[in-house]
């Protein structure tokens, strides 16, 4: 086998989705994950629009990021939600320029990115949980008379008269003298 069977055959042991298309973003080429992801082969990919495989619609999405890797003559990356394939997705699209300088078509790659971004979202129901956890220590301290202390040695002396017992035994630094 010749490298460039190598080069060929690389693109379909790649797990994301890989297609090359013209400027006017018709399919041209799709690697397996695309057309396994679509539920078409390959062959019935190619030729059509990409918004017609990904989206089924007649139109390209708002904000494609192929019209705009077109429109600025740079790569453009985005991250879209797919209902269709209720996925989030990290869209890369690289333009392929001609020997005159012109974009004669696209490198479109598609990584599912789903698993990350519901990661993210437990991330940051988590910050919040404990942002509010927080507010609220924040607020049994402060009932207790001393909004910014932390007691380190229980944390479980939420009520005004354990607080001031530990707070009676600090000193003017706020070292604890008296355990």
């Amino acid at each position: 086998m010749d490298i460039m069977n190598y080069w060929n055959d690389g693109f379909d042991v790649i797990t994301d989705m890989f297609s090359l298309h013209d400027r006017d973003c018709n399919i041209l080429r799709a690697n397996r994950a695309f057309a396994a992801a679509v539920n078409l082969s390959p062959k019935d990919i190619v030729g059509r629009k990409c918004h017609e495989v990904i989206h089924k619609t007649d139109t390209h999405i708002s904000d494609c990021p192929c019209r705009q890797a077109i429109k600025y003559s740079t790569t453009v990356t985005k991250e879209i939600y797919e209902p269709l394939l209720c996925a989030y997705l990290e869209v890369t699209v690289y333009p392929l320029f001609d020997e005159s300088d012109e974009i004669a078509g696209l490198l479109h790659s598609v990584r599912n990115v789903t698993e990350r971004k519901n990661l993210e979202k437990e991330q940051d129901k988590l910050i919040y949980d404990l942002q509010d956890t927080l507010a609220q220590v924040r607020g049994w301290y402060s009932e207790a008379g001393s909004p910014s202390v932390v007691c380190p040695e229980c944390l479980s002396c939420f009520d005004a008269e354990n607080h001031k017992r530990y707070q009676a035994r600090r000193d003017n630094s706020g070292r604890v003298y008296d355990r």
